[in-house]
């Protein structure tokens, strides 16, 4: 009974550890028109034609741990935001802004209310790559990222272990939080400020 009673808590632990950062921000809003594309890291899809590479980041889980990379692409119609996980970590939710820096929602501290995020999306369980396509005009010429997600660790065995926040690599928000974004433009996708495409990492 006391393993049973055990097991019940660890498991409400790792269920309910991963949703602490801004709950009260997840609501469910009208997003705009996108697809998302979810799979698991050993199924491949055919690379776009004509795609160009903006930009590669890493994704960090709980600050400190490298969990995967997000990778930022165009061609002439849309925009591609992929989150890609190393093989022990998988994706449970991503919540993703693209656009202008100033709309980005956020609590009057500063924090990003990710709930409020135009694309959002939770994930079936093993899921290791999640990708957005935008289409392009929906975004301004010069336009920012902010890519958030849920991922939960895996022992060898393939069992979960426990769930953390993640944000991809790039300049603090503010606020009293670490979440991150990064600015791009369309056109030739270049850095804002770096002439040909960048790499962001640390």
């Amino acid at each position: 009974m006391k393993k049973l009673v055990a097991l019940f808590t660890l498991s409400l632990a790792v269920l309910t550890s991963c949703s602490t950062d801004n709950r009260e921000d997840y609501i469910s809003l009208d997003a705009p028109s996108f697809e998302v594309n979810a799979k698991r890291l050993a199924v491949t899809t055919a690379a776009q034609a004509n795609t160009r590479t903006c930009a590669s980041a890493k994704l960090w889980a709980a600050q400190t741990q490298v969990a995967g990379t997000l990778t930022i692409s165009t061609d002439d119609t849309s925009i591609f935001v992929k989150y890609e996980t190393t093989s022990e970590w998988v994706i449970d939710a991503t919540h993703l802004f693209v656009g202008s820096l100033g709309d980005m929602p956020i609590t009057p501290s500063g924090n990003p209310r990710v709930g409020h995020f135009p694309y959002t999306q939770t994930h079936a369980m093993g899921t290791n790559v999640v990708e957005y396509v935008i289409p392009i005009d929906a975004v301004p010429d010069c336009f920012s990222v902010a890519a958030h997600s849920v991922v939960t660790k895996l022992n060898d065995a393939g069992n979960p272990i426990y769930c953390e926040t993640s944000w991809s690599d790039g300049t603090p928000v503010g606020g009293s939080n670490w979440a991150m974004t990064t600015t791009f433009c369309k056109s030739g996708c270049t850095s804002s400020t770096t002439d040909g495409p960048v790499r962001v990492g640390r």
